[in-house]
């Protein structure tokens, strides 16, 4: 599969799968074998999330690993995950110490601050990261530490996404 961005990545992570009649589910209930559909989800959006994209892969026929070199566009701010959670219309709150649901009046948004690149083959690679401090990016290999442009970022062949949840940065 070859998706070009992390929202693909993301809608066909969360893709209902029906398992066919070569994979039925022992169901205790009616003590039988069931086929059945499975999906994943969030069950509730967290402050901060670390999206792995898939880099090293094994080919079915071969059994031999490789690098996935393909480009994954991911945005820099506003990765709205709100269609992703199961609760996308309620959201536990806490007021004064109470739980109470709030239907979510906006986007749950989240603003990316963090980017970890593998450089390299499977067998020889070097991490760099970039990191965002307010408005500016960095990227740090080893101890080399400098300033870089928000398309370097966008343009880097990423392997570990870190977002933070909008309201948590802003404080």
């Amino acid at each position: 599969l070859s998706f070009l961005t992390l929202q693909e990545c993301l809608e066909a992570y969360v893709l209902k799968e029906n398992l066919g009649r070569s994979d039925p589910v022992f169901c205790s209930r009616c003590q039988s074998y069931q086929t059945c559909a499975k999906q994943m989800t969030m069950h509730e959006l967290p402050p901060t999330l670390t999206f792995q994209l898939k880099r090293f892969c094994q080919q079915p026929n071969t059994k031999r690993w490789y690098k996935n070199k393909s480009h994954i566009s991911f945005p820099l701010d506003g990765l709205d995950l709100s269609a992703f959670s199961q609760q996308q219309t309620k959201m536990a709150v806490e007021k004064n110490g109470e739980k109470t649901g709030s239907s979510f009046s906006s986007p749950q948004l989240y603003d990316l601050y963090s980017v970890i690149v593998h450089k390299g083959t499977l067998e020889n690679g070097h991490y760099i990261c970039y990191i965002r401090k307010r408005k500016q990016w960095y990227k740090c290999d080893d101890s080399i530490i400098m300033m870089t442009t928000k398309h370097e970022v966008l343009e880097s062949e990423a392997y570990l996404l870190f977002y933070a949840r909008r309201t948590i940065r802003q404080q």
